[in-house]
């Protein structure tokens, strides 16, 4: 146990996966595709277990963006040529 203490790898590998766990919510938020990622990083970033634990379930729970497709009407229609008028 002592010579896992002194290691360097040991260490740096620990550090990495504590940050990886700690921007977890804003990690999901992202992914998900979230309404308020702003709000989950900002809440992320506060020094707390309770921001933490806050930035976690509004990832989870804030419903996702909507998609920027366009209405059907516009999917739909075909580029007609338009009819000369005389």
């Amino acid at each position: 146990m002592n010579a896992l203490a002194h290691s360097y790898s040991f260490w740096i590998a620990l550090i990495f996966g504590l940050l990886g766990l700690y921007v977890l919510p804003t990690v999901i938020a992202a992914i998900r595709g979230v309404e308020g990622l702003g709000w989950i990083i900002v809440i992320n970033l506060l020094p707390t277990g309770i921001g933490w634990l806050a930035a976690l379930i509004a990832a989870l729970m804030l419903p996702r963006r909507a998609s920027m497709a366009p209405p059907s009407s516009c999917r739909n229609m075909r580029a007609r040529p338009i009819p000369p008028t005389w």
